[in-house]
């Protein structure tokens, strides 16, 4: 007989005044993959390689040999486990809508497990390492048309030695958001992947590490990696997030190609160390904020010189500056050459180094400003500033009424 899973499905009661229905008796269905199984559709009420018809908030366990599953229209769906250690299954296409208190889990990492239909509900995400532990595998969330909405996520839902699971927030649209990202305990090996060219938006993380290579990392909130730190190869982080390393590896390398980009519109990016699980080892260099050659910084400047900033936090921080590009965005600033504009602040006592800087300035999104007297300068009081960078007047109405009383004369005079 074949063994089958049971998901334990939280009961809802009553809201107010308003019954909500109990789904503590919604069915279970099994993708099981023996026999004759090859890819499917799933669909509300049509038949496929589950137990029965499906029905609205059905929970879905997806076992035996895998396959492509392919979503017609929207369905209505309550739990949805990954369980089968023969591969990885692809969910795409349509819609799956989760009620509340939905979750999506793999009792199995041995493979991958993909979905690119749209979300909405949602649901609660559990990433499980096992059964045989240290498996880096997890589930990629891939949206390829629409848009996933996740709420919280376990990475990995377990405790103990196996702590070595995956969360892949990837695909091609923008609009894409998780509540927050955390982990239920072990040595937080986890480790969350920003891969594509999508856009996604998250809260606080905290995991082993975070690897960005692809697409825009919206990060509102604090993001704590605790064992191998950021690792920014390509892509852009953004918000108004606190980027904190905690552990022995420390740096925050910027490689070339990579961009930060401070707050949403005008913001605060700030880099620290320590917290919570104890301060990081190592000397100063590696406690360190490095903008490698090529690394991109798009920093806006708005009305009454307000800027974006990269907060470099604590004493015994430093922050290194080699040519990178600062991109310059207009967001209603009127500069002076003689303006001090804040790019990067620190606290006096840390270890500051811009001289790998060469001037890179990129104004295509800032093309009144004129950057060519630009320079970016330590004060040495806790503040890195441009300076150097003026606006380019509009030309005032008295000149182009004499533009046009020039033309006159012109024409006047054939």
């Amino acid at each position: 007989m074949k063994k089958k899973y049971t998901l334990i499905t939280p009961l809802i009661t009553t809201l107010g005044c308003l019954a909500v229905a109990s789904l503590a008796n919604a069915a279970d269905q099994f993708w099981d993959g023996s026999g004759n199984w090859g890819d499917s559709s799933w669909g509300a009420g049509t038949g496929g390689p589950y137990t029965d018809a499906w029905s609205d908030y059905n929970n879905a366990t997806f076992e035996g040999t895998p396959g492509a599953v392919t979503v017609t229209g929207t369905v209505n769906v309550h739990n949805i486990d990954f369980t089968s250690a023969g591969g990885g299954y692809s969910i795409d296409g349509g819609t799956l809508n989760f009620d509340a208190g939905s979750v999506i889990s793999n009792s199995n990492n041995t493979h991958n497990h993909t979905i690119t239909s749209a979300i909405t509900g949602s649901p609660l995400v559990n990433i499980f390492d096992g059964p045989a532990g240290n498996g880096y595998e997890g589930i990629f969330f891939a949206p390829s048309s629409g848009t996933q909405t996740l709420g919280a996520v376990l990475n990995p839902d377990n405790t103990g030695t196996r702590d070595k699971s995956g969360i892949y927030l990837s695909g091609s649209t923008a609009g894409n958001t998780v509540t927050s990202i955390a982990y239920g305990g072990g040595d937080r090996y986890g480790t969350v992947y920003k891969q594509g060219t999508s856009t996604w938006t998250t809260g606080d993380i905290t995991t082993g590490t975070i690897r960005v290579s692809q697409g825009t990392l919206v990060i509102n909130g604090t993001a704590t990696s605790m064992y191998s730190g950021h690792v920014y190869t390509d892509g852009t982080v953004s918000g108004n997030a606190t980027l904190r390393n905690n552990d022995r590896r420390t740096e925050l390398k910027v490689s070339s190609g990579t961009m930060l980009a401070p707050g949403n519109s005008i913001g605060t990016m700030t880099v620290d160390w320590g917290g919570s699980g104890g301060n990081p080892t190592g000397d100063r260099a590696n406690r360190s904020l490095q903008m490698l050659d090529g690394s991109i910084y798009e920093w806006e400047l708005g009305a009454g010189n307000t800027t974006d900033t990269i907060d470099v936090d604590g004493t015994l921080s430093a922050l290194y500056v080699d040519d990178m590009v600062l991109k310059i965005t207009d967001a209603g600033g009127t500069p002076e050459a003689s303006d001090q504009l804040a790019v990067f602040t620190y606290d006096v006592g840390a270890t500051v180094d811009i001289s790998g800087f060469t001037g890179t300035f990129d104004t295509t999104g800032a093309t009144n400003y004129d950057a060519s007297g630009a320079s970016l300068v330590d004060g040495g009081a806790g503040i890195v500033y441009l300076t150097g960078l003026t606006a380019i007047p509009e030309p005032s109405s008295t000149a182009l009424l004499g533009l046009g009383g020039l033309a006159l004369i012109l024409r006047r005079r054939k």
